[in-house]
């Protein structure tokens, strides 16, 4: 992991999801510019890790990306949230029970 990388993921995600996730969420957002058109690059980012981790495990999976004060925008269903810190990035994840 580049120094410039801080990765926090919190301790109720399954720890076989653990390295998969990092390993989408590194893929998806290191390669994004948040200083052009960051809405759009939050929404991508956004459906692209969804997507990726519904390959992973066949759930239902929302993804909201935050940078600061912008966010991408989901509908919340039951299930539960895990949450991973990317510097500079917040990343929400609710799997569906």
């Amino acid at each position: 992991m580049p120094k410039n990388e801080f990765v926090v993921i919190e301790q109720d995600m399954p720890w076989n999801l653990q390295e998969a996730v990092l390993r989408i969420i590194q893929s998806v957002l290191s390669t994004t510019s948040p200083r052009k058109h960051i809405n759009s690059t939050l929404y991508s980012a956004s459906a692209c890790i969804s997507a990726r981790l519904r390959e992973i495990e066949d759930k239902e999976w929302q993804v909201v990306v935050v940078l600061g004060s912008f966010t991408t925008t989901c509908i919340h269903k039951p299930g539960r949230l895990l949450s991973v810190f990317y510097k500079p990035y917040n990343i929400l994840i609710w799997q569906s029970v």
